[in-house]
């Protein structure tokens, strides 16, 4: 590993990146042996959660499709209807989100030291993350929640949709939260100070102290 990634790191991965006999594919063991990984130790579980919540939104039209006597009532819920623009405005939100993930991900791909678009090893400051924590969260969050109003055409929008909205809204909430504290447990003060000059995920508040400034 280039020295660059060994300066100035504390908390969890110190003592490993302070080893300069570790190639990158060493490291990764290393930390998935000490249980550094957010994605092993949260992202699964939470995922099948969000797998679970799609399916219920889905669940009337999946109702109205099978044609199951037992279904019938999840297959005769009061659709909502969106006006076009609205329509419009989400489509062109979700597509924005989706660039905004695939972004942040190659950024962590090639600027995380570990060659890994899930796991980094270093703290990346750059493009998005120089405005808010957790773009990725954010992406998410915005195509999780609009996807359902997008294929409103096609896919029935039901109090169903609604419940999935909160359970992805409550979930990732919750992830930004417990990322945070592993963040500081991975990186100790340089995270602290990174979380203190930046907001989560609302980049009107950044742009609010930018122009401020």
């Amino acid at each position: 590993m280039k020295d660059a990634n060994k300066e100035g790191k504390e908390g969890l991965v110190r003592e490993i990146l302070e080893r300069g006999d570790l190639t990158e594919a060493d490291i990764k063991e290393q930390l998935k042996r000490r249980g550094i990984s957010f994605v092993n130790k949260y992202n699964q579980k939470y995922s099948a959660l969000v797998v679970v919540s799609v399916a219920v939104w889905l669940l009337p039209t999946l109702a109205g499709v099978s044609g199951l006597s037992a279904l019938e009532g999840l297959s005769q819920m009061t659709r909502i209807r969106f006006p076009m623009p609205v329509l419009v405005v989400s489509a062109a939100l979700f597509v924005i989100a989706l660039v905004i993930e695939v972004k942040v991900a190659s950024m962590r791909l090639r600027l995380g030291g570990l060659d890994d678009a899930h796991e980094s090893l270093v703290i990346i400051r750059e493009g998005p993350y120089a405005v808010i924590r957790h773009p990725g969260y954010l992406a998410e969050v915005v195509y999780f929640t609009l996807l359902p109003v997008v294929l409103s055409e096609w896919i029935s929008f039901t109090i169903l949709a609604i419940v999935h909205i909160v359970v992805i809204v409550v979930i990732f909430s919750y992830l930004i939260r417990v990322e945070d504290d592993f963040n500081v447990a991975k990186w100790g003060d340089e995270y602290r100070r990174y979380k203190d000059e930046l907001p989560a995920i609302n980049f009107l508040n950044w742009l609010w102290n930018y122009f401020k400034k």
